[in-house]
């Protein structure tokens, strides 16, 4: 892999970061906690139903420039006054870019739904265009060397042990695993968070020539087995674009 395309991807996968420690969706962490609190009740639980867009589940989802997939029957695009909440939030945290991704999340939290916070998944996805075509064919092993690998992981590393707002755990090594049609770059981490489970964390990389695709899959380990086959069917019908 060309050194040109590992600076590239440097800038490129920290503008993309981790929701570990930037999700306020179980944790709530700003400095202007009283209005976050007065939208939280306005938003999270108004004396009327919220209204969310209207997404129908088990249809297929398509992210312009970026790919499709088909959204699982227990999974929900974040949207509606939830995701106003989120965003504003994230605005407060300096990390506006988040509301530039499609987030998956648990059916029912958009709502606020009883039961919808007992389980945590999120599911995000982005691309970028790279300067160079990298003549890597997604639907073929790239067979990244290790001195590869190597030089992702010192960039995975870096960005993951500066998170603030979480203790990390354990950082896997960085391994080319398939997703679906496609060979991905597969980084994996634990961390905790105040009083919540165990979470996990796999970040995706998939080179397509010019584009780049970062796919990011978070979720607490006890939820694993509730949501492993709405992952996989993520993944099994995903499409790039």
């Amino acid at each position: 892999m060309k050194h040109l395309l590992l600076l590239t991807l440097t800038s490129f996968l920290f503008s993309c970061g981790s929701s570990e420690n930037k999700s306020i969706t179980n944790d709530i962490n700003i400095k202007d906690v009283d209005t976050a609190l007065q939208i939280l009740e306005e938003y999270i639980e108004p004396k009327e139903p919220i209204a969310t867009d209207p997404i129908d589940n088990n249809k297929v989802i398509t992210i312009k420039n970026c790919c499709s997939f088909t959204l699982p029957d227990d999974l929900e695009v974040q949207s509606g006054s939830w995701k106003k909440f989120n965003d504003y939030t994230a605005k407060k945290l300096g990390l506006e870019y988040l509301s530039d991704k499609l987030w998956l999340q648990q059916k029912g939290l958009n709502s606020n739904e009883e039961g919808s916070r007992d389980s945590y998944i999120r599911l995000s996805f982005k691309y970028m265009d790279l300067p160079e075509n990298t003549h890597l064919n997604p639907t073929e092993n790239p067979n990244l060397n290790s001195q590869d690998l190597a030089d992702l992981d010192q960039m995975f590393d870096s960005e993951i042990v500066n998170y603030k707002l979480t203790k990390i755990q354990k950082i896997e090594k960085s391994i080319v695993e398939k997703i679906g049609n496609y060979y991905a770059v597969k980084k994996t981490y634990t961390s905790k968070m105040s009083d919540s489970p165990i979470k996990n964390s796999e970040r995706y990389l998939i080179f397509n020539n010019s584009k780049g695709y970062v796919i990011e899959v978070e979720y607490w380990l006890p939820d694993y087995k509730k949501y492993k086959h709405s992952i996989d069917q993520v993944f099994k019908s995903l499409e790039l674009l």
